[in-house]
């Protein structure tokens, strides 16, 4: 600063680490002078030397997960910082400003950038975390007969294997995921390895018949009713199953006149469950049969002790029938026809199993 001696004529200054000149002139040159210099003016010089740097806030790095990108914090008493990189199993001679992305271990190196401070340095270790990979579920399908798949896919994160053209019959099947990239992702059941294996199931199909069973009742002797019923699926084969006292249950269409019982069924597998309806019943009505070659009238000559044989009058309709004889004679009945007169024969076919009785005069 000036004082009573001489003035400060030159001071610019400076802030930066450097070099600065400074300019004193005497006031009384006459009867003053510098040591150094008879000039009424001397040149000084002053310097700005590095001042000592620190951390005003402790380097630090988050890597984070896989995906997020690494961030860091920092604050150094003067200037700015950079940050390099390496990986932990590297040395200093690969430390690159680029951040890593990969998962993995790492170490940040901070570095003070101002001129004016002494440079100061801070190593940090960090990792990158895997990105965590929840496994897929899988559902259990129902057997239908076809190729059926896990219905899983696949893509930029794990890969998928199913076992197509084994899944059709009722059981349990393999579908495995792997890792696409094991660098970056691991499975979160936290066990080790890049390949699963998930099972799934075809499980047994159930098929149920409709309430709509149904058969048309028919006389003995014409050809059966066909019975229908309906299912709600495509698998199994609808089965008629016949009985004539409801317990005991066959194939066999009944042929004799008579009330049945009628089921529907579907037999299971081992890859579908079947079923079997309620039963309904059905008849097949005894047939209407006939006396056959019975002639309007007979005669006959009797000799002394002769009759005539009324039991050769007509033959049944069927084979097997039994044919029962009644006479009149004038509105009696009696049990020959011997002497001369009017007879009345009434000739009957008696009901049988399968057929009505019928008569005949």
């Amino acid at each position: 600063t000036d004082t009573d001696l001489y003035t400060v004529t030159l001071d610019e200054g400076g802030k930066n680490v450097g070099t600065y000149p400074v300019a004193l002139t005497l006031r009384d040159s006459e009867n003053y002078k510098w040591q150094s210099t008879d000039s009424a003016s001397v040149a000084l010089s002053f310097e700005i030397i590095k001042a000592a740097n620190s951390w005003q806030t402790a380097p630090s790095v988050s890597g984070g997960v896989y995906g997020d990108g690494v961030s860091f914090t920092a604050e150094a008493l003067f200037g700015e910082f950079e940050v390099y990189f390496r990986a932990a199993s590297g040395d200093d001679a690969d430390y690159s400003l680029i951040a890593p992305t990969n998962a993995g271990s790492y170490v940040a190196k901070f570095v003070s950038t101002s001129t004016n401070a002494y440079i100061i340095t801070k190593e940090v270790n960090f990792t990158i975390q895997k990105r965590g990979v929840d496994l897929p579920s899988v559902s259990d399908k129902t057997y239908t007969g076809e190729t059926l798949y896990s219905g899983l896919s696949g893509g930029n994160i794990y890969s998928v294997y199913d076992e197509g053209g084994k899944n059709v019959n009722a059981s349990g099947y393999n579908v495995t995921v792997t890792l696409s990239d094991p660098t970056n992702y691991k499975w979160n059941d936290g066990a080790d390895g890049t390949v699963r294996t998930l099972t799934y199931f075809i499980i047994k199909a159930s098929v149920t018949l409709k309430e709509d069973l149904a058969i048309d009742s028919w006389t003995f002797g014409e050809g059966a009713s066909v019975p229908t019923a309906t299912k709600d699926s495509t698998l199994g084969t609808i089965e008629y199953l016949y009985s004539s006292d409801g317990i005991n249950y066959s194939k066999t269409v009944p042929t004799a006149a008579g009330t049945y019982y009628l089921k529907a069924s579907v037999s299971g597998t081992a890859n579908y469950n079947g079923d079997e309806s309620e039963p309904i019943t059905f008849t097949i009505a005894k047939a209407q049969p006939s006396v056959l070659n019975v002639e309007e009238s007979y005669s006959s000559v009797f000799v002394k002790g002769g009759a005539f044989d009324y039991t050769a009058i007509g033959t049944p309709s069927y084979t097997g029938g039994a044919l029962t004889y009644s006479v009149t004679k004038n509105g009696e009945t009696v049990s020959a026809i011997t002497g001369a007169g009017t007879y009345t024969v009434t000739v009957t076919l008696t009901e049988s199993e399968n057929y009505l009785s019928s008569s005949t005069v």
